[in-house]
């Protein structure tokens, strides 16, 4: 797999790391056992942990500007409540057997190192200059992790969209504006306008051809529209923003929709002068290429009755009855925990990157493998898989593009909701127990 597609199957991750690196003063060297605050089930809120929170509130707060803050105790009263919620959800992941390595988060917090151009060393001397010990980062890392893999395993379990959902919002008055493409525009004016002489007339077509030879020959266009337009986005570096098509100026408008991206327009004349257009970025359902992979697969959970080693065992089993013939359709019927396409034969359809709720552990070994071939035994947030590419393919998306952007906001929408609705749930059922205020 390319640098760039293991970058960005690690990116939600990188941004859990890069959070948790933000918060500087959470797990200061020095860690000490302090009283306990707050029980929640099986589990302890310490004081601590409460003050550091709210010590990074304040930390936030200040670098933000803010200044008009609530009253102390409305703060530590919601600090508490996201500590119990995420002790609820701490709890869950391991009830269901859910767990981070050790092997697995020192790679992650590896690789993030090196997106920040470090070796882990550096990471480590940089962390202790920040006042933080290495380990209670892993540990805070390691929690950020959890919290993610529960939410992305309750979600599978309660977001489901069909085909008529999807179909219905595309018809909708919403999503015909969400999926048109929108274009990101630099606009550059060479004054000529119509009381000019003839000789000014041609000085001001020769500027623009010159600054149209030096965009296409790399020039920077804010700089070029500072420096030469008479516009009043120049000082905007000629940025007239994120535009749909029909809010384009008429102008330019048939030309910006059939340019690349990058590519300089020929100056255009009309009574104000000359205009150069550049087509600086576009997004909508045109634009989608995606690289995708027709996969089928079996899982096995670890569960209170079925122990880590033991549905690995099951796997590897499974999977030397794959390599040598078994018919994988069979085994995921009679074997595969995933409720959602055991019957199938295993089936997940065509995926890529853009699929929601897609572990990144599962989207990273998907594409290593050749068709139809058999991949190791690999662990996901949900339990352990082994998959089979059937297919690969890169597309450019229309109307199948649409359909996944769709699916994309009508998960998104259900999602929250589904999400919101769990964490009411568990959190009416908890205990909990305020055993010292922290206030």
């Amino acid at each position: 797999m390319t640098k760039e597609k293991l970058a960005k199957v690690r990116q939600s991750t990188f941004v859990v790391l890069a959070f948790v690196l933000s918060l500087g003063s959470i797990g200061a060297v020095g860690d000490t056992l302090d009283a306990v605050a707050v029980i929640v089930n099986d589990g302890v809120i310490t004081l601590s942990e409460i003050d550091e929170r709210y010590e990074n509130f304040l930390q936030q707060a200040s670098e933000a500007g803010v200044t008009d803050l609530p009253p102390k105790k409305v703060v530590i009263d919601q600090v508490v409540e996201r500590l119990i919620t995420e002790s609820i959800q701490l709890q869950e992941a391991q009830f269901r057997g859910i767990v981070v390595e050790d092997e697995e988060l020192t790679e992650w917090i590896r690789a993030f190192a090196e997106e920040q151009d470090m070796e882990l060393a550096d990471l480590r001397a940089d962390l202790e200059g920040r006042g933080i010990s290495y380990r209670s980062f892993r540990d805070d890392v390691r929690r950020q992790m959890l919290l993610e893999r529960v939410q992305r395993v309750i979600l599978q379990q309660r977001v489901f969209i069909t085909q008529r959902d999807i179909r219905d919002f595309r018809n909708s008055p919403f999503f015909e504006l969400m999926a048109s493409d929108r274009y990101r525009i630099g606009h550059i004016l060479i004054s000529a306008q119509g009381s000019a002489d003839a000789d000014e007339v041609k000085a001001a077509e020769s500027e623009a051809q010159q600054v149209v030879k030096e965009l296409r020959d790399g020039a920077e266009f804010a700089a070029m529209a500072i420096n030469h337009s008479s516009s009043s986005s120049a000082l905007d570096g000629g940025d007239l923003g994120w535009r749909y098509a029909e809010q384009i100026p008429s102008l330019f408008a048939e030309l910006v929709v059939k340019m690349k991206v990058g590519e300089t327009s020929d100056p255009i004349r009309n009574p104000l002068g000359f205009h150069i257009v550049q087509l600086v970025e576009k997004q909508g359902a045109s634009t989608y290429e995606s690289e995708q992979v027709l996969v089928r697969h079996i899982l096995i959970m670890p569960s209170t009755i079925k122990s880590k080693e033991e549905a690995i065992d099951e796997i590897s089993e499974i999977r030397e009855q794959l390599l040598n013939g078994a018919d994988f359709a069979e085994l995921a019927k009679e074997h595969s925990e995933d409720p959602g396409t055991a019957l199938t034969g295993g089936e997940l359809g065509w995926l890529d990157g853009r699929t929601p709720n897609l572990d990144p552990a599962f989207s990273l070994v998907m594409y290593q493998p050749e068709v139809g071939e058999i991949s190791e035994v690999f662990e996901s947030a949900v339990g352990w898989h082994v998959l089979e590419v059937l297919d690969r393919r890169t597309k450019s998306l229309t109307e199948e593009a649409k359909d996944t952007m769709a699916y994309n906001a009508l998960h998104q929408r259900r999602a929250e909701e589904a999400w919101q609705n769990w964490t009411k749930e568990v959190r009416d059922e908890a205990f909990v127990k305020i055993v010292r205020s922290p206030i």
